[in-house]
């Protein structure tokens, strides 16, 4: 029994102390880019992350984006890697519906899934998913073909995970809301970076997760 309520604890502390990007675990949740010219783009980006409390995970995590923006429906997948003793690899994908776009404001409906997996050594490995779903508010710049653009961005959201994986068949599933807000520069829609900071509290935890990364575009396809 003892056994049995220590994996349990090691799963909830996981699963309440590790926000998502993209929507990899252990990272803040960001934007689906949009399109901001007149047509499509491809575009790739990098991501690194790290508690900013001590309610958080303490670890690096170095996230790899891709993805494409379109006039109504954008799309992302991500990969990354968790730094610590057992170097676990993490995926995630999130796609980002444009609901209204104004002169000054763009709103969006996002949804996302992440998955990464824990060896316990014990004969088992811990599976964790999460479905994050919410609004991306944004300040909206318009073209930034001919300037350097600033957008501000909110997002609250709902996130949906579960842990399983248990040997003794054990899983639970967690509801909770979080918000994860920040700025993104864009540079003459040639490339760009962004900082961001995530908060999800659940679990009798409050963890803050700091986000840093940089974007390229690839160019404009249809």
């Amino acid at each position: 029994m003892k056994y049995r309520l220590s994996v349990l604890v090691t799963g909830i502390a996981l699963l309440a102390a590790a926000p998502a990007e993209g929507q990899l675990w252990f990272m803040p949740d960001v934007p689906v880019p949009a399109m901001t010219g007149s047509t499509p783009a491809n575009w790739i980006g990098a991501t690194y992350a790290r508690n900013a409390n001590d309610d958080a995970v303490s670890v690096d995590a170095f996230g790899a984006h891709f993805g494409r923006t379109g006039r109504v429906v954008s799309f992302m997948g991500s990969v990354g890697l968790i730094d610590d003793e057992d170097d676990e690899f993490m995926f995630g994908a999130a796609v980002g519906v444009e609901m209204v776009r104004e002169e000054s404001v763009a709103i969006s409906i996002q949804g996302g899934a992440s998955w990464f997996s824990v060896d316990r050594g014990v004969g088992q490995n811990l599976d964790f998913l999460r479905f994050p779903i919410g609004l991306a508010i944004r300040g909206w710049p318009g073209s930034t073909e001919d300037a350097t653009s600033v957008q501000p961005w909110l997002m609250p959201r709902l996130d949906i995970s579960r842990v399983s994986g248990f040997e003794f068949g054990d899983a639970f599933t967690e509801f909770d809301l979080g918000v994860s807000g920040g700025v993104s520069f864009s540079f003459r829609e040639a490339w760009g970076i962004f900082t961001a900071l995530d908060y999800h509290p659940t679990a009798g935890f409050d963890p803050i997760v700091f986000g840093l990364g940089v974007f390229f575009n690839l160019g404009r396809g249809r």
